[in-house]
C-alpha cells in the first residue's frame, strides 16, 4: 500500500489532481507529495492540527492559485470540449489570446511568489492551467486586437534569477476564435514537446519548432532517403553539419557564423567550400540551403 493509498484510508475525500478536469477548488486543500503527485483533500475532513501535520510532510499548493481559477476553469471547459463549441462563453470575452506553455527544471516552494511573479509581466491577470507541478500553461488574453503582447526573452531570465530555476517557455500563435480554442491548445502543446526535443533555447516560438512539424510527419524510410541523397558523404560529419547551420541561421552571414562558432571567419569559408564540393548543395543561394538546412534537422531528428 503505498502513502496515497494510506492517506486515502483517513481522508476519504482525497482526490489525486489530473490535468484539465473541472474541481470544486475552494473546497479542497492541495498539496503535493514527495513524487510531485497533487492530491486534494476536502477541508472539512482537515482539522487545523492535521492540516499542521500535512505540511511537514506535504507541500500545501494550489493548481489554479489566485483569483483567476474560476476563469480558468472556464478555459480548460473549453479546451476540453469534444465538440470545439466557443458559444459557452463568459461576457467579457478576449478579442485575441494565445497559450504558453512554461516548464520548470525543478519544483519552485513558493508556489503563491511565483504565480505572482507570472501575473507581475501582464497588465492583467491571466488564466493559468497546471498540468503537472512543473508544467503550466498561461492563457494571455487580449482585450483588443490592437494591445501589444508581452514580451518574455527578457524577463525569463529576471524569474529563473529571482527562483534560482531553470525556465522554458513555448510562445503560440494568437487566435480570435473561441471555437479553435481546443484545436489551437492541441497544436501548441505538440509545439512545446517538440521544443524542450530538439532546441535548446529558453523561449521558442512556434516558428521556431514549424520546420519540426513537417519531418515529424516523414516516415522512417523517408527519412533515411532524404538523409542519404541531400547529405551523403557528409551525412557522418558533425562537426561540418553543425558549421552549415550556424551559417543558414545567421542568414548567410559569415562573420556573425564565425563569431557564434568561436572560429576565425578562414576557416569557416573553408568548411562552407568544403560541404558544396562534396555534396553539390551551394549553401549561399537560399532554395538549396533551405534543402541542406532541413536535411541537417532530419539527421539531428532522426
Amino acid at each position: 500500500m503505498n502513502d496515497i493509498q494510506r492517506l486515502k484510508q483517513l481522508y476519504p475525500s482525497l482526490t489525486v489532481w489530473e490535468p484539465f478536469h473541472t474541481y470544486h477548488h475552494h473546497d479542497l486543500s492541495w498539496f503535493f507529495t514527495e513524487d510531485h503527485t497533487i492530491i486534494g483533500i476536502n477541508q472539512q475532513e482537515l482539522s487545523e492540527r492535521e492540516r499542521e501535520m500535512l505540511n511537514i510532510f506535504l507541500t500545501p499548493c494550489n493548481p489554479e492559485s489566485g483569483v483567476a481559477s474560476d476563469r480558468a476553469q472556464a478555459w480548460r471547459k473549453l479546451i476540453s470540449a469534444s465538440d470545439g463549441r466557443g458559444d459557452v462563453w463568459w461576457e467579457d470575452q478576449p478579442a485575441a489570446y494565445r497559450f504558453i506553455f512554461f516548464s520548470l527544471t525543478e519544483l519552485t516552494l513558493d508556489v503563491t511568489g511565483f504565480y505572482e511573479a507570472i501575473q507581475s509581466l501582464f497588465p492583467k491577470e491571466m488564466p493559468i492551467l497546471w498540468e503537472t507541478p512543473h508544467l503550466g500553461v498561461i492563457i494571455e488574453e487580449l482585450d483588443r486586437t490592437e494591445d501589444d503582447p508581452i514580451s518574455f526573452e527578457n524577463m525569463i531570465d529576471v524569474l529563473m534569477s529571482d527562483f534560482y530555476i531553470k525556465l522554458h517557455v513555448h510562445i503560440g500563435e494568437f487566435h480570435f476564435d473561441l471555437a479553435e480554442a481546443a484545436h489551437a491548445f492541441s497544436i501548441t502543446q505538440h509545439g512545446y514537446e517538440m521544443s524542450t526535443r530538439y532546441l535548446r533555447k529558453h523561449v521558442t516560438t512556434f516558428i521556431d519548432v514549424l520546420p519540426y512539424f513537417y519531418l515529424d510527419q516523414l516516415p522512417e524510410e523517408t527519412r533515411t532517403y532524404i538523409i542519404k541523397t541531400v547529405l551523403g558523404p557528409v551525412s557522418d560529419d558533425t562537426e561540418l553539419l553543425q558549421t552549415i547551420k550556424a551559417f543558414i541561421q545567421c542568414n548567410f552571414n559569415t562573420t556573425l557564423a564565425a563569431k557564434e562558432l568561436y572560429m576565425h571567419r578562414n576557416s569557416l569559408q573553408y568548411r562552407i567550400d568544403k560541404f558544396i564540393e562534396k555534396t553539390g548543395i551551394d549553401v549561399r543561394q537560399f532554395d538549396e540551403a533551405l534543402t541542406a538546412y532541413l536535411a541537417i534537422l532530419q539527421i539531428e531528428h532522426h
